[in-house]
């Protein structure tokens, strides 16, 4: 289970990596862009929390993760850039990637409510 937890931490330091650099690739980096800001802000938490994962595995990072990926897909109605297309595409598509990781690495770990019986820990 160990390193089914890395494989999602690693996944997710590729989505924090892409959603840092995405502005630029997909054209809207402007200084006050506040589309690329928040993919660059949500890219370093999912970074941060990714590494933290690594070092100190805990659930807390993946709740955190599943927040800001939540957070990134509502950003683009939120902050108002709904009509640019390629930044609200990558919100919608990385947000739901951070998501989707974050429930599937809290479904590893046996979380209550997430997933099924078997895999939560048996208590002694």
């Amino acid at each position: 289970m160990q390193n089914v937890n890395r494989l999602q931490d690693q996944i997710e330091i590729v989505i924090g990596l892409w959603l840092c650099i995405s502005p630029w690739v997909l054209g809207y980096s402007g200084p006050l862009q506040v589309a690329g800001w928040s993919a660059i802000l949500v890219g370093i938490g999912v970074l941060l929390f990714s590494f933290e994962d690594l070092a100190l595995p805990s659930e807390i990072e993946e709740w955190v993760e599943l927040v800001l990926g939540l957070a990134l897909m509502a950003s683009p109605w939120v902050w108002n850039y709904s009509d640019n297309m390629p930044a609200t595409l990558n919100a919608l598509i990385s947000g739901f990637l951070v998501t989707g990781v974050a429930f599937w690495a809290l479904k590893h770990l046996g979380f209550p409510g997430i997933g099924s019986e078997q895999n939560r820990p048996k208590p002694h």
